[in-house]
């Protein structure tokens, strides 16, 4: 297997190179995961599941857009 080093130049890796990589990425992803923020879940307990329409019920109506005259358009560009 070939890898990319530092300088975009091809190393060959051996198979024992590529599960010691694959080891070390495994632990490094257990270790983030076993963080305490990781398992918080008093976030997602807090927010009720709605349905769509109950979300575009309670979101405000658009507004009209602020319509500016002729002449006040034109002196914004140069």
């Amino acid at each position: 297997m070939w890898k990319t080093g530092p300088a975009d130049a091809l190393q060959l890796m051996t198979s024992q190179q590529l599960a010691n990589i694959a080891s070390a990425r495994r632990l490094q992803t257990a270790c983030r995961e076993a963080q305490p923020w990781h398992s918080d879940t008093r976030g997602t307990a807090s927010q009720p599941v709605r349905s769509k329409i109950e979300q575009m019920a309670a979101t405000l109506p658009r507004g009209e857009a602020d319509k500016l005259n002729l002449a006040a358009r034109k002196t914004g560009f140069c």
